[in-house]
């Protein structure tokens, strides 16, 4: 079988088979569409970057053609999501034996353990502060979030005016300690101290909180440092062996090992892959994306992290003055979400929702539910007195139809693991989010 992936490959390559036009730029192909949408925010005029799968495809569902392995074997620079997303790119491209420059975007973000909804609700309470002065944005010093008492209302007060990004960064508490993250100043989590340079992710860590961002708890750890799916990511590569062969050595294994058991292991290991419902953690991928452009084509690496920076401050102002002020309007008992598949964990956890239930039982789409399933959703509809259900662009909804039929809710639309098309409503990351929080609220408010 791999001889004859090689042999198409080759072919592929010789014949010049839908690999794309030849660009005088350096070429940067994305796995995805959300992923692509953010690169072209940083790369401007100066690169050209390509989608690996189309907006409107089940990312799930993806296998690469001998033309796709060829595109991604030409071109300079691969974008990946990691976190056990798109393992079978990963296991075609060793499989076939071509060179390809791969960065993880997410290396450096906080990974949640799949099905983690269920964790979130209990560490969360729905504390009564959450609906007395809008304090749920103020995350206390002794809760997870570590975000220190000045912040009320997630920076929506008149001291904090544009998420309050002022010369201290009081409004996300990210004071001298950094406790949660370990962020203090011997870096005591990572074993850096005072007298070292930072680089990689601690790196990443330092900017990150100096520029006033912050991280929406930790979980399972950096997606560096823990494996997802048991495919190791370090033989793609010189360049990526170097950055990441490290990260994914069998070292990691028994603490894999640990969270398969833990968490009921899925098709893509025990990690939830859709960080980017966290806009937070999408600021992670514009710095790791600014970097590894500025590596390929360094002679215009200013303009890259100018840009980097200003899409930052837009996904920040994404969170800070539109998501938090739109949910102030729905009360936290109807935050309560039934949802094709658990692509919303990292959505629930960061702005206080419950995931009470799944049609697909998994963080991926390549299952097909059981009766007991459908039987389990519809249950849980009934006990909670839902008026609606989620479904996804990506996938069909005709068990959603069948369920929505049984106990008569609404089916609200969502854009989950691609983009929309490009004049279409979710047609860039921004649009992607406004969208789909916009529905939301409607929806569970009716």
């Amino acid at each position: 079988m791999k001889v004859r992936i090689v042999a198409l490959v080759l072919l592929a390559l010789l014949l010049g088979v839908n690999v794309g036009a030849q660009s005088a730029q350096p070429v940067v192909i994305a796995s995805h569409s959300i992923l692509a949408d953010v690169a072209r925010n940083i790369a401007g005029d100066h690169l050209e970057v390509r989608t690996l799968i189309p907006a409107g495809s089940d990312p799930h569902h993806f296998v690469p053609t001998p033309s796709d392995l060829a595109a991604v074997a030409d071109a300079d620079l691969v974008l990946i999501n990691g976190v056990g997303y798109e393992e079978t790119l990963l296991e075609a491209i060793e499989n076939a034996g071509v060179d390809v420059n791969i960065v993880v975007a997410s290396a450096c973000i906080d990974i949640r353990p799949a099905s983690a909804h269920d964790e979130d609700h209990d560490d969360h309470e729905h504390e009564d502060d959450m609906h007395d002065d809008h304090d749920d944005h103020a995350h206390d010093d002794d809760d997870e979030h570590a975000h220190d008492e000045d912040h009320d209302d997630h920076g929506h007060d008149e001291d904090h005016d544009d998420h309050g990004h002022d010369e201290d960064h009081d409004d996300h508490g990210h004071d001298e300690d950094h406790d949660e993250h370990g962020h203090d100043e011997d870096h005591d989590e990572h074993g850096h101290d005072d007298d070292d340079e930072l680089t990689g992710c601690d790196a990443q860590d330092a900017e990150f909180h100096a520029l006033g961002f912050h991280s929406h708890g930790k979980f399972l750890g950096r997606a560096e440092d823990i494996e997802c799916a048991g495919h190791d990511h370090g033989d793609h590569g010189d360049e990526h062996e170097d950055d990441h062969g490290d990260e994914h050595e069998d070292d990691h294994g028994d603490e894999h090992d640990d969270h398969v058991d833990e968490h009921g292991g899925h098709e893509e290991g025990a990690c939830d892959p859709h960080i980017w419902f966290d806009p937070q953690n999408v600021i992670r991928w514009a710095l790791t994306i600014r970097d590894s452009f500025s590596e390929i084509d360094p002679d215009h690496a200013a303009d890259y992290h100018e840009a980097a920076l200003a899409y930052a401050m837009e996904l920040d102002a994404l969170e800070s003055e539109f998501i938090w002020p739109l949910l102030e309007n729905l009360p936290e008992e109807k935050r309560l979400l039934v949802t094709a598949h658990d692509a919303l964990g990292y959505l629930a956890g960061t702005f206080h929702f419950e995931i009470v239930s799944t049609v697909i039982p998994g963080v991926s789409t390549v299952v097909e539910p059981s009766a007991s399933d459908v039987a389990t959703v519809i249950d849980v509809i009934r006990e909670q007195g839902l008026t609606a259900i989620f479904g996804e662009s990506t996938t069909s909804d005709r068990i959603l139809q069948v369920i929505a039929a049984e106990t008569d809710v609404e089916i609200a639309p969502l854009y989950t693991d691609s983009l929309g098309q490009a004049d279409g409503p979710a047609g860039t990351y921004l649009d992607y989010m406004r969208y789909n929080f916009t529905t939301i609220v409607e929806a569970l408010s009716s």
